[in-house]
């Protein structure tokens, strides 16, 4: 069997620069989660021992003062492990802060993301992803079409068809 290449017609490639931004994006997003294991991991341990806290990296400082009290009678190498889940939380949190602030950086060094933000509700983040994520704006015309179409209106011979991976497109 001869290996088959996937070709996709009529996609454009987002710029070297919007790329970047969205690599930065999803390096940031694979931290979060990463934190969220940790985080999950070190209530679970604490679960075992009674203790019940909720979701959310919000209360780490309760998990950080369970861990300590003496009361509680985690055995040591348990509050040893523990700390060390709290060592590795806390170094995702600074590098989760480092890439927030490097995209809030690059939010007001973009003219897209500086508009975008003039929307209520649209901060630098959220600006900076859509410009990162979405693919270029353009009209149906310089994409072949003849415009809008009314909902029911068959397309016209000079619609075009964009194929990607088995996925039609209609443009």
């Amino acid at each position: 069997m001869r290996p088959v290449s996937l070709k996709c017609a009529l996609l454009s490639q987002r710029p070297a620069d919007q790329q970047a931004r969205a690599v930065l994006f999803r390096a940031r997003e694979r931290i979060v989660h990463q934190r969220t294991e940790l985080v999950n991991a070190l209530r679970a341990v604490l679960y075992e021992y009674g203790q019940v806290i909720p979701q959310g990296i919000a209360h780490i400082k309760r998990i950080e003062a369970i861990i300590e009290n003496a009361e509680i009678g985690l055995p040591e190498l348990v509050q040893k492990e523990c700390r060390d889940l709290l060592v590795q939380i806390s170094e995702k949190t600074a590098r989760i802060e480092e890439k927030t602030k490097k995209l809030g950086d690059l939010s007001r060094q973009n003219e897209t993301a500086r508009r975008l933000q003039t929307m209520p509700g649209v901060g630098p983040l959220t600006a900076l992803a859509v410009e990162a994520f979405a693919p270029a704006m353009q009209s149906s015309d310089a994409v072949g079409g003849n415009g809008p179409r009314e909902l029911g209106e068959p397309q016209t011979a000079s619609a075009r068809l964009a194929v990607c991976s088995g996925v039609q497109i209609w443009l």
